[in-house]
């Protein structure tokens, strides 16, 4: 049984319960380099996924499609559970959304964390995706929105992209609303959503979004937890059907 992961990313063995990160669309695996370290010392086994169509350019991240994003995560669980027993999934952004949605068709998965997962982008659906197709006949990229050079060079250290391709948002999109909304009444792990209220991407109402179509177990309270975290509004939702990892 081999010790190295099969998609890339990094791999910190711990306890006999695993963690599986998710980074969001364009993101990289240090997102989760310092985080991944404290759960380790908190007794987890790590893996930081990388997602399909990462790592390398942003034309590769272009080619990527929703299935090769499914397939990596589901790869990546398969190998997780050969190595720990009990296995829960922290996602992202938009891996977020790989998380609850692999947990739709992964019963086993004890828990989710998905922080900051989007139901869409800006304050109109429907007009963000008409702009986007729009802008597509004259680009095939969208440069992240005030980046400054210093900026643009620490995002390439990094291996962050200071361009997101505008057919792979536009697939996003349609993951979202083919995939990841319709799974959300199957999900049976427990599962926490946070959303910070500066997040300048994602819709604000993306939280809510998702609980209502999650729904809670019958005589479970009403999710109500709200927390102030280092100036910013979190929401966080909760709810519980099976044991939490702890």
């Amino acid at each position: 049984m081999t010790s190295t992961p099969p998609l890339g990313g990094f791999w910190l063995p711990g306890g006999t319960q695993g963690i599986l990160l998710i980074h969001g669309y364009g993101g990289t695996i240090e997102d989760f380099r310092d985080f991944g370290a404290q759960l380790q010392s908190a007794g987890f086994s790590v893996y930081a996924m990388l997602v399909a169509g990462h790592g390398a350019d942003v034309a590769t991240l272009r080619r990527a499609t929703m299935s090769d994003w499914t397939g990596s995560v589901d790869r990546a669980l398969g190998w997780l559970q050969t190595k720990t027993h009990v296995v829960g999934i922290m996602g992202t952004s938009f891996g977020g959304a790989l998380a609850l949605e692999a947990a739709s068709r992964h019963p086993e998965i004890d828990a989710v964390v998905a922080i900051n997962t989007p139901v869409g982008y800006g304050r109109s659906q429907w007009g963000t995706k008409l702009l986007l197709r729009l802008l597509r006949l004259w680009t095939p990229y969208l440069r992240k929105p005030g980046l400054q050079a210093a900026d643009r060079q620490r995002y390439e250290r990094q291996g962050w992209l200071t361009a997101w391709p505008i057919s792979g948002l536009l697939e996003t999109y349609r993951f979202i609303e083919q995939k990841f909304l319709p799974a959300l009444p199957h999900i049976k792990a427990r599962v926490l959503l946070m959303q910070s209220g500066r997040d300048e991407y994602i819709r604000r109402d993306s939280a809510m979004v998702i609980g209502k179509k999650y729904g809670r177990p019958p005589g479970l309270p009403r999710p109500n937890d709200y927390g102030i975290v280092k100036n910013q509004v979190y929401l966080c939702l909760f709810w519980s059907q099976t044991k939490i990892l702890h």
